[in-house]
């Protein structure tokens, strides 16, 4: 889950800001964690939309809509990691608001906190 919370804080656009964190970002410290044989995961939860359009995690519903429409996930241990996925997404994204906020690669991982 950590790449789908650092993905969701490098999209978060701290108080009083005008661009993202990503943007912003331009000697790479705070880069994406490296992907192996789950990149497939990423490529789906991406393809998924991440959240729903009010930005918040995405349901069960549109998480099997989405594996019917596209079948690049089928498995049900890999519709839980995107319901997961989506669910560190956006906490990340709201969270980040704070222009305090720790990275969550900084912090060890996702903590929701």
């Amino acid at each position: 889950m950590l790449f789908a919370a650092q993905l969701g804080y490098l999209h978060s656009t701290p108080d009083g800001q005008s661009i993202n964190r990503m943007a912003r970002i331009t000697d790479g410290r705070y880069g994406l964690p490296e992907l192996g044989h789950e990149k497939y995961l990423m490529d789906a939860f991406i393809s998924s939309g991440m959240v729903s359009g009010d930005g918040s995690p995405l349901s069960w519903a549109d998480i099997n809509a989405f594996s019917e429409a596209t079948n690049a996930v089928d498995e049900p241990f890999e519709k839980k990691a995107l319901f997961d996925m989506s669910r560190s997404y956006s906490n990340e994204l709201s969270a980040g608001s704070d222009p305090f906020r720790i990275a969550p690669c900084l912090r060890g991982g996702n903590d929701d906190g």
